[in-house]
């Protein structure tokens, strides 16, 4: 059996926010620390650089007209990004 104190598991969802939509003075003290050591782990120059890599070949992945496993998992997950991208430029100045 593996030492699961080593296994480190999640999903990072990507999102665009307007950081006052996320109102901290409601949250418990549990989630607030959470919430911070997920953002320092993030944006330590090491770990955010994986993370851009991770994202950048999974976008690949989904927007590819494969029609692998791997390729209709992610899609499964992920959102219609050039659909998105597409409504997106219609709202850019």
């Amino acid at each position: 059996m593996k030492d699961r104190k080593k296994i480190k598991l999640g999903k990072l969802n990507f999102y665009i926010i307007d950081d006052n939509l996320l109102d901290m003075k409601s949250k418990s003290y549990g989630y607030k620390r959470l919430l911070s050591e997920q953002y320092s782990y993030i944006n330590k120059p090491e770990n955010k650089a994986k993370i851009m890599e991770k994202a950048e070949k999974i976008y690949s992945i989904v927007t590819k007209n494969s029609k692998s496993k791997m390729s209709k998992f992610y899609k499964d997950l992920s959102c219609d990004f050039k659909l998105l991208e597409e409504k997106s430029a219609e709202y850019k100045v």
